[in-house]
């Protein structure tokens, strides 16, 4: 515990990419028998046709795609701009001294702590998360300020070293708890979770184009519509993955400058 308590990251380490890349080794197999089958019914060399029809083949092409999509978006949006904003602590921040109190019963649930209408944006409420919360007290300019912040460091901790942001008083984080964060900052994950999306990205795209080309071989309006789904979900999709993600963002970002209380606004 202490010093040497393991980083969380927010991109998964080296050994969940190799997991990622062997979970989805299946899924390959999978859409690229989709494809072997969609060239046996063009052909006609297919004596026992699947139950399933060239419309629900392109809508799970077009399903991954978006996935994928998103993915992407979450690297290169929610995670470039959570760590400049995290970064900003040790460039811009000024130095306060205050408490951390950890209490281990209440730290991974945020239903005991009052704070339901974050479960969507924190996974430790449908337990899929391990992340771990304390309360930072502390002194500004304005007066006592109690926090709930994300520590990597479960434990009471007395006259720590806050850092706060000018113009946020309610913003402070512990010095210790954002330089293991920085420190966990492997920009190599991030490189290899593109291109492994990217990778899905094109496949996923080149399935769904194969899929309405034998739809426009077999019925050529059945193609028509093909591609007005196809124009749809890929038209839709980058605008609804960033700004999705952009909001996340946003919600964070609120959550780690403002969402402290002085000692006047607690009940």
């Amino acid at each position: 515990m202490g010093e040497n308590t393991p980083p969380q990251q927010d991109v998964p380490p080296s050994s969940y990419i190799f997991q990622l890349v062997l979970a989805t080794t299946p899924l390959l197999g999978a859409l690229t028998y989709f494809l072997y089958l969609t060239n046996m019914m063009v052909s006609g060399n297919n004596e026992n046709p699947p139950n399933i029809s060239f419309t629900e083949f392109l809508l799970i092409f077009l399903a991954f795609f978006f996935s994928w999509n998103g993915l992407i978006m979450y690297m290169h949006v929610y995670v470039r701009k959570r760590r400049a904003l995290v970064r900003l602590y040790l460039d811009c921040g000024r130095i306060v001294f205050g408490d951390v109190r950890y209490d281990e019963s209440l730290s991974g649930d945020l239903f005991k702590r009052g704070k339901p209408s974050w479960w969507f944006y924190n996974f430790n409420c449908l337990g899929l998360s391990k992340n771990e919360y304390a309360d930072v007290v502390y002194t500004s300019e304005f007066g006592a300020v109690t926090k709930m912040v994300r520590t990597y460091q479960p434990f009471y901790r007395e006259r720590v070293a806050i850092l706060v942001l000018d113009g946020y008083p309610k913003s402070g984080l512990p010095k210790r708890d954002i330089e293991i964060d920085v420190a966990s900052q492997d920009s190599s994950h991030l490189f290899a979770i593109t291109a492994i999306s990217i990778f899905w990205l094109f496949f996923t795209l080149f399935g769904a184009i194969v899929v309405i080309m034998a739809m426009d071989e077999i019925d050529g309006a059945n193609s028509a519509d093909g591609w007005e789904i196809f124009a749809y979900v890929v038209g839709f999709s980058f605008p609804v993955s960033f700004l999705s993600n952009y909001i996340r963002y946003l919600h964070y970002k609120q959550w780690l400058l403002e969402s402290g209380k002085f000692d006047s606004e607690l009940p």
